[in-house]
């Protein structure tokens, strides 16, 4: 019987196609899922070293091929089976002959070809003549599709694929069914590029994906870029989509004065779903092969990492180097949260020598710390025990531990406040003299009035603090205590008015702020001074009410501060185009209270201060800051930085700093995107007054829509060696998009990262 055109729809088909619904199913399932992995739970971090993320937009890169473009009409989502063909012949026994722009669909799943062939008896299907089976992203086209219906097996002969989502895109001589969730090419590619002429390309003899385990496999891998192989592989293991997989990593290089040639043989080691390693053989040339290692973890509430590494016996220094670091975080449970920063370095010039992961850490000192906070409607506590490791400085006090209590009450305008805060620390030294506890307890109250026009707040205090000692000279107290009470007066006022200029309305404000404080004088020399020391000098610490840090010295004043802002507002945006702030002291009696080493400033006019913000236009900003000294009528300090970012393609910064007999620089950063697919990078930083460069950085990158190119090269001094100050060391990056990439991915970002701010990676 023939029928010039059919379509079956429902329930009610002939057996026929009830047969073909079950393939369709199989085919859904055997086919589509190991190439399209459901998304899955795992919560930590993807291993290190693969991908690449400039934050210059290369996906904006990949131009949309036919096959992403080709969007099917979908039929509605209604699990039924939708076919069509010219025609169907039923006359021989047990088969049926489908004909001529055969399609089957259902839901997002689509099959066509020039003609399917069922067999009934055998549970054979067979579909031929421009085979083509599309299911959400993914599209396999192919001579033929074959599959028995009883033992699920089947292959699809000269096979192409291409995943619109992820890219992916290959061929095959021949996909084997092996089960519902593995397939098995022979004669593989694979790619992330456009075109019939990829840019890179991985082919495999055999190439093996299994969606039950995750796990792809391939052998004999070659990879070709440009149509040259470069990397031979007799077998190589993978993930399927974001799956974790044991496995070795792609190996990476770079090369430095200090150590040479090095190189990378990174193991990863998928331990849980919550938890991974990175296990790195680290060879350098001239100091010996060190064993790296990173462990991660992470909950729901809890994460982390620890890095381990060790060098036993440097050729340079004949000695055994190691570094350990542990960083854990605990998310507030119950109110109460924590964490943990522990580090450790076998030497001083560990951090040198092989940089690490310590990203706090200074050259002299690194901190280890532990904290725990409970956080409540109305109060906080806190604990924290803090040491230092040291490296080149003296050696720092330790807290073991110091305790927080402190009232958190939101302030009440126009009503009367009240406040508490409160530290009892224990101070510890090997040598320093002396050392013990320290309580402080401070209570406030304050009466903030305000109105849309004006405030003023009146604030009084007391700062009580009780020492109990030990090594304590002769003659010396072993429990000294002091009392200082406060008062301040803080007071504004707002002006605004319209204003305009170049045809675009801005709002003009004028904002004077005027502060009076008292604190009598207390005879403070006698105490220790564990975590005191003068404060940098901004426009918000003149009306701070101590100049000091810590709790060991508490300055007296008798002064009055004024402040003065002017901010020009665009009504268009919103943005604040040029912000002005001028402040300065008055002091109706000399400060008396200071620190050792340090002399007392009688002037009755403080320092005058000025800070500028200016926007002219998106993208554009310029800030500074100017500090002049009232005695000698010279600039002290002068900072200018200009950042010029009009898009995340094209990053341009300019920093100049001057402290007067202290330091003198200048820093010019840029990430300049000359073409769609190239950026330039560079980043120059010199000493003024000592006449050197401390570092200078310059770089390329090369971003299509597969492939990415990074070449970094550095120059820094370091006073570490003296002799030869200077150090220089090359980093390369080459990634295959989809795949991985090879050379040093985490040193490039740190460095690039740090250097030229507004850049990320």
């Amino acid at each position: 019987m023939i029928f010039s055109r059919i379509t079956l729809l429902n329930s009610s088909t002939p057996r026929l196609v009830c047969k073909q619904l079950a393939l369709l199913w199989i085919l859904s399932i055997s086919v589509i899922q190991p190439l399209h992995a459901e998304e899955n739970t795992v919560v930590v971090p993807a291993p290190p070293e693969t991908g690449t993320d400039t934050g210059l937009e290369p996906a904006n890169l990949c131009i949309p091929t036919p096959a992403d473009t080709n969007i099917i009409p979908q039929k509605p989502s209604d699990n039924k089976i939708h076919l069509q063909a010219d025609s169907a012949n039923l006359s021989e026994k047990d088969i049926t002959t489908f004909n001529g722009d055969v399609v089957i669909e259902q839901n997002d799943l689509r099959l066509s070809s020039d003609q399917a062939i069922y067999n009934k008896t055998e549970q054979d299907i067979n579909a031929t003549g421009n085979a083509k089976l599309t299911k959400g992203s993914l599209n396999l086209t192919g001579d033929s599709i074959q599959m028995n219906l009883n033992t699920n097996l089947g292959s699809v002969q000269n096979a192409t694929y291409h995943d619109t989502k992820s890219r992916a895109q290959g061929q095959a001589k021949n996909i084997a069914i092996k089960s519902k969730t593995e397939l098995e090419m022979n004669k593989a590619t694979y790619t992330t590029c456009n075109g019939p002429a990829p840019d890179w390309e991985l082919s495999a003899t055999t190439l093996n994906l299994n969606n039950e385990t995750h796990q792809g496999s391939a052998n004999n891998v070659v990879i070709r870029f440009k149509s040259v192989p470069f990397l031979y592989l007799p077998y190589l293991r993978f993930p399927i989509g974001d799956e974790r997989l044991s496995g070795f990593l792609f190996p990476s290089f770079g090369l430095s004065d200090k150590n040479g040639t090095e190189l990378y043989a990174p193991y990863y080691w998928n331990i849980h779903p919550q938890m991974d390693a990175t296990i790195t053989p680290h060879f350098i040339e001239k100091r010996g092969t060190q064993l790296k290692s990173e462990f991660r973890y992470m909950t729901k509430e809890i994460n982390g990492q620890f890095y381990y590494d060790y060098l036993a016996n440097d050729a340079i220094t004949q000695t055994d180097r190691q570094l350990f670091s542990w960083q854990h975080n605990h998310d507030p449970v119950g109110g109460w949260s924590g964490n943990l920063d522990i580090n450790y370095v076998s030497d001083q010039f560990y951090l040198d020598d092989f940089g690490g992961n310590l990203e706090t850490a200074s050259q002299t000192s690194i901190e280890r710390r532990a904290d725990i906070r409970y956080d409540a409607e109305n109060w906080l506590f806190s604990a924290r025990a803090q040491g230092f490791q040291t490296l080149i400085a003296n050696e720092q006090t330790k807290r073991l531990p110091q305790l927080n209590f402190n009232t958190r009450q939101t302030i009440q305008p126009n009503e009367l406040n009240t406040a508490f805060q409160s530290e009892l620390t224990r101070f510890s030294h090997s040598t320093q003299k002396p050392i013990g506890d320290r309580l402080v307890l401070q209570p406030s109250v304050s009466l903030p009035l305000s109105n849309a026009a004006a405030y003023a707040t009146f604030l009084g205090s007391v700062h009580y603090t009780q020492y109990n000692l030990d090594r304590v000279e002769i003659n010396e107290k072993e429990d000294p205590s002091r009392s200082v009470p406060l008062f301040s007066i803080d007071s504004g006022v707002f002006f605004e008015r319209d204003s305009s200029f170049n045809n675009k309305q801005y709002l003009h404000t004028l904002e004077p702020r005027l502060q009076y404080l008292y604190i009598p004088y207390r005879e403070q020399s006698s105490l220790p001074v564990f975590d005191s020391a003068v404060i940098s000098s901004d426009i918000n610490q003149l009306f701070s009410a101590n100049r000091f840090s810590g709790a060991d010295r508490i300055n007296d004043a008798n002064q009055i501060t004024y402040g003065l802002t002017s901010r020009y507002i665009s009504l268009d945006s919103g943005a604040e185009v040029l912000t002005a702030s001028l402040g300065q002291t008055y002091k109706f009696e000399n400060s008396r209270v200071t620190l050792a080493g340090t002399p007392v400033r009688t002037e009755t006019w403080s320092d005058l201060q000025l800070d500028v913000s200016f926007q002219p236009f998106l993208g554009l900003k310029v800030d500074g800051t100017l500090i002049r000294n009232q005695d000698t009528r010279e600039i002290d300090q002068r900072n200018v930085r200009l950042q010029y970012k009009p898009d995340s393609k094209h990053i341009l910064n300019i920093n100049y700093r001057f402290q007067r007999d202290i330091l003198e620089t200048r820093e010019v950063s840029a990430a300049w995107q000359v073409h769609p697919q190239w950026v330039l990078l560079a980043r120059k930083h010199e000493d003024l007054r000592q006449d050197r460069e401390l570092e200078y950085v310059y770089g390329v990158q090369y971003d299509s829509c597969c492939w990415g190119l990074r070449f970094v090269k550095r120059r820094y001094y370091t006073d570490a060696y003296p002799t030869d100050p200077y150090q220089e060391a090359f980093f390369i990056e080459f990634e295959l998009k989809g795949l991985s990439s090879f050379g040093q991915k985490k040193q490039i970002d740190s460095l690039l990262n740090r250097g030229i701010l507004g850049y990320s990676n």
